[in-house]
């Protein structure tokens, strides 16, 4: 699940106004739509590889097959830290699918450990294209430096019946993006809206000069539309996290321009 801070950056990336305390704000309609409502929804009910690309953290992908019997341990080793373990019980064959209940009790003890999670404990469970044995795919998701996203490596054993394999070593998923202006490589359509939007501000330092004069006496002439250029890169990624959540940015209403009255477009 996204963390508070996170989805105060999409809402502010979004063009959505405070939402406010639940007692006094969005529970009681105070700047609230549908709309809003949906992000909220879905922000709060993500798939893993879905969150990672919000966030920008890398993830694995480990998924969860055989015929499961009581006693087969499943071993997971993430990075340089020490192995988690998680013996299969009669409660986990008596569930409706046994695989999605090893999954979630995986997750439980990888939680636990404080090493990572499986959000949602991974996508639904899906069949053979032949009809075959249910399948359950568990994400674990690992939360490095937030500044320095980072690989990790993940191991698997097993003894028993119950056969987890790596589907993907730990990485970053897109979107991400390398900026030549700092070298900077920065992850998921939260980091990379924030990354822009820091970058707007530069502009500030630029439109105070029309041009500048070198060494040698040559004139080099400044772009003066710096600002605005900045603004519309910022602006068509943020369009691309509404796309990502299926929502309209500004949806309740974008705010005047400068020295106009009110809101254009329509609360509620």
């Amino acid at each position: 699940m996204l963390s508070e801070l996170l989805k105060s950056r999409v809402r502010m990336h979004l063009g959505i106004p405070a939402l406010g305390l639940p007692q006094t704000g969005s529970m009681l309609g105070w700047r609230y739509n549908n709309e809003v409502g949906t992000l909220e929804y879905r922000m709060i009910n993500l798939q893993p590889l879905e969150e990672a690309q919000v966030t920008g953290l890398p993830t694995a992908v480990v998924q969860i097959t055989g015929n499961p019997q009581v006693g087969d341990r499943l071993t997971v080793t993430i990075g340089a830290n020490a192995p988690i373990s998680y013996t299969v019980t009669s409660a986990d064959l008596a569930a409706q699918i046994p695989l999605q209940s090893i999954s979630q009790n995986m997750a439980a003890a990888i939680t636990l450990a404080n090493q990572g999670y499986l959000g949602d404990y991974g996508i639904p469970p899906q069949t053979t294209p032949e009809g075959g044995l249910y399948f359950w795919t568990g994400t674990l998701v690992i939360v490095p430096t937030p500044a320095n996203p980072a690989s990790f490596t993940v191991a698997v054993t097993t003894t028993g019946n119950t056969i987890p394999y790596i589907a993907s070593q730990g990485a970053p998923v897109p979107p991400l993006v390398t900026f030549q202006e700092t070298g900077a490589t920065v992850y998921g359509y939260v980091g990379i809206c924030d990354y822009l939007e820091s970058r707007i501000a530069l502009a500030a330092d630029l439109v105070k000069y029309r041009s500048a004069t070198g060494a040698g006496g040559g004139g080099v002439a400044m772009r003066m539309n710096e600002l605005a250029e900045r603004k519309n890169i910022y602006n068509e990624w943020c369009q691309r996290l509404a796309d990502f959540f299926g929502i309209s940015r500004y949806p309740m209403g974008r705010p005047a321009a400068p020295g106009s009255a009110a809101f254009t477009g329509s609360i509620g």
